[in-house]
């Protein structure tokens, strides 16, 4: 129980960080996807089930704040975190470039 509290307060942090302080926090001009960062953590340290239901929550409040395509950055982010935690056991996740590859890799869909 004491994870899921956890998990929701990185996950609300992630949001208000993302969509409110975007704006005031650029580094020559852009600003980094939390979400698929911290997405890619979970995949990575808790396996695919844990990264697809965070890419998934947080992909669906990105979609119901935006005003493009529904549905499809919930889609890249579940995809993302069940990625991620698929390949665990076949990557070094502690290598930063591992981690490195597979967000640019999932930004390129974005």
């Amino acid at each position: 129980m004491r994870n899921f509290f956890v998990y929701t307060l990185v996950f609300f942090l992630a949001v208000i960080l993302q969509f409110v302080f975007s704006k005031y926090l650029l580094v020559f001009g852009y600003f980094p996807n939390l979400a698929l960062i911290i997405t890619v953590y979970f995949g990575f340290k808790k396996g695919p089930v844990h990264g697809q239901l965070f890419g998934f929550s947080s992909g669906l409040i990105w979609d119901i704040m935006a005003v493009d395509l529904f549905g499809g950055r919930a889609l890249i982010l579940t995809c993302a975190g069940f990625f991620s935690g698929k390949f665990t056991k076949r990557w070094d996740e502690t290598k930063p470039l591992t981690q490195i590859f597979l967000v640019l890799f999932f930004s390129l869909f974005f």
